[in-house]
């Protein structure tokens, strides 16, 4: 047995188009949507801190509906600047280092008391608005960037 999950957008769906988001999942046969592309959580340009009620307004909405609804968010950074630069303060947080010595400007590591903290109320503020699931991406490509691995 199986269950459909779709990711949406977190950018392109609106309140005014959340309907025909809907039809689709439905003729899809989806039970559960998770948003994405909220850009890095720790980070003040994340747009669950630009926009807290319109995740809240549209997790409430789908639920409302009878689907399951999560947040899909990246773990440690993926390496490189997925959805823009602005916001991450590159000297805020320890970066990851790979065995070769090089570090990554946009990944960083998870022992790091200060993106430790960010990252935890970020995840918080998620939970606070009640999404069914939380997935935490796993940063796979963090296996070849900077530099094979993680040594910092």
């Amino acid at each position: 047995m199986y269950q459909l999950s779709m990711p949406i957008s977190f950018t392109s769906i609106t309140w005014e188009n959340k309907e025909i988001y809907l039809q689709w999942l439905k003729k899809c046969g989806a039970k559960r949507v998770f948003f994405c592309g909220v850009k890095e959580i720790y980070t003040r340009n994340s747009l669950i801190h630009a926009y807290p009620e319109k995740m809240q307004k549209l997790i409430c909405y789908f639920q409302e509906q009878g689907l399951e609804v999560g947040v899909w968010v990246g773990g440690f950074g993926h390496g490189s600047a997925l959805f823009g630069e602005g916001g991450v303060e590159k000297d805020k947080y320890t970066q990851i280092q790979g065995a070769d010595g090089r570090q990554s400007e946009h990944a960083f590591c998870p022992e790091d008391e200060r993106f430790a903290t960010d990252y935890a109320n970020a995840i918080a503020k998620i939970a606070a608005m009640s999404p069914d699931l939380i997935m935490l991406d796993d940063d796979f490509r963090m296996a070849v960037r900077p530099g094979r691995g993680c040594a910092c």
